[in-house]
């Protein structure tokens, strides 16, 4: 058998797997034909909009069973071994979340297992979306946000009763990052005009890089996502 691993239920995700247990059987049916029914949709808007269209659902019943699909398809590259064996170690990570409504699912624990097991062995987009929200925090840092700053100082004399005649002009950015777990985390760097312009250049020659690298996986039929 293969080594589990337990896992941790994320408080954001607890509504949208509360959703996918708690929905009507016909209902789930319906959503899990339309995610098995495309093969070119790797994005999540991309899944839930093709999902809500094909099961004829309202978008407030589909996007978070669809979340909590893709959130299990990611979780499940964690989790070596068969889809029984993963579905054994969700199992025991919902068993372990502080939430009423989840105890109370958990009851009928073969309704849930079986719902699980169904729901990771869709395949198609929704796994391709769960490998690639995998990918996308597998990284030591990730953006959050950006802010730059503009202040001046003043540049005094020797003497600092005489008043200044000149002034430093300067800039601060603020990168905000998530590190491991989440955490919000920021770096502050100083910028003068041309380390302005140097960032400028970095990101125009980012964006032919990707352009460039983009038109070339096309060729070969590749999907791009993002």
């Amino acid at each position: 058998m293969a080594h589990q691993r337990s896992l941790k239920v994320p408080k954001r995700s607890e509504p949208d797997l509360v959703a996918l247990l708690t929905a009507p059987d016909e209902q789930f049916r319906a959503i899990e034909a339309a995610l098995k029914s495309t093969q070119a949709e790797f994005r999540l808007d991309a899944l839930v909009e093709h999902a809500t269209k094909t099961s004829g659902l309202d978008l407030s019943l589909c996007k978070p069973i669809v979340s909590a699909i893709v959130d299990l398809y990611s979780a499940r590259s964690f989790v070596s071994g068969s889809v029984p064996e993963f579905v054994e170690v969700i199992l025991e990570s919902l068993g372990v979340v502080d939430s009423p409504a989840m105890k109370k699912l958990l009851e009928d624990r073969e309704r849930i297992k079986e719902r699980v097991t169904r729901a990771v062995s869709i395949g198609h987009g929704a796994e391709t979306a769960g490998k690639v929200r995998d990918l996308q925090v597998e990284h030591e840092r990730r953006f959050c946000a950006a802010r730059i700053l503009t202040d001046a100082r003043a540049v005094f004399h020797e003497d600092v009763g005489v008043s200044p005649d000149a002034a430093y002009v300067f800039h601060s950015l603020r990168l905000s990052y998530h590190v491991a777990g989440g955490k919000l985390e920021s770096l502050h760097v100083t910028l003068r005009d041309e380390d302005l312009g140097i960032l400028e250049e970095q990101i125009a020659r980012a964006r032919r890089k990707k352009a460039s690298i983009a038109a070339s996986l096309q060729r070969a039929d590749w999907s791009i996502v993002e």
